[in-house]
């Protein structure tokens, strides 16, 4: 019995790679051996957010496959459109921040990249926004690349949190 995800091969978790599942299975062990299932309701994830991945996937893996030339790409991400079944709507925000001509310099004397820094420095108002409006901080994510960028980020929100600037009616706590 074999499980996998094609989409989850691109992370290269444990040497994965999207074309044992997505093409040299079948033809090891045969195609009327193989049985595909595609899991296409999500039920975890609030209906925008779902939304979201579905146009990013998209997107990302049209962009990929011409950037690349390689078509498996679009192969891998056919089936990603995912059905929401939460009702409640979700909320997703993007920022991008430049990170200016300093970054190199940043990199080469261990300083913090100034984008990084302003990316820390935008967090707090974020999280005020986002509970003034209602959001628990349970159902707020900040996704990083990198173990240390998370463990940079909750030191940053307990030193703020015990800081004069942090509002009293809004909470920082973080749980990794």
């Amino acid at each position: 019995l074999v499980v996998g995800d094609v989409k989850q091969a691109i992370y290269r978790w444990r040497g994965g790679d999207l074309s044992l599942l997505q093409e040299r299975i079948a033809d090891l062990i045969g195609d009327h051996r193989v049985d595909i299932h595609a899991l296409d309701n999500n039920f975890r994830s609030s209906k925008n957010i779902v939304h979201f991945n579905n146009a990013v996937f998209k997107n990302a893996s049209m962009l990929l496959a011409l950037e690349s030339g390689m078509v498996s790409a679009t192969r891998a991400y056919a089936d990603v459109a995912q059905k929401p079944s939460k009702t409640s709507e979700g909320f997703v925000d993007i920022q991008f921040i430049d990170d200016g001509s300093l970054a190199a310099v940043a990199t080469a004397t261990n300083q913090m990249p100034p984008w990084k820094e302003k990316a820390l420095l935008n967090l707090p108002r974020i999280l005020e926004r986002l509970q003034q409006n209602g959001a628990n901080l349970k159902d707020i994510a900040i996704l990083v690349r990198k173990n240390d960028e998370g463990q940079q980020i909750a030191a940053f929100l307990l030193q703020y949190k015990n800081s004069p600037e942090a509002k009293a009616n809004c909470s920082y706590d973080v749980v990794s």
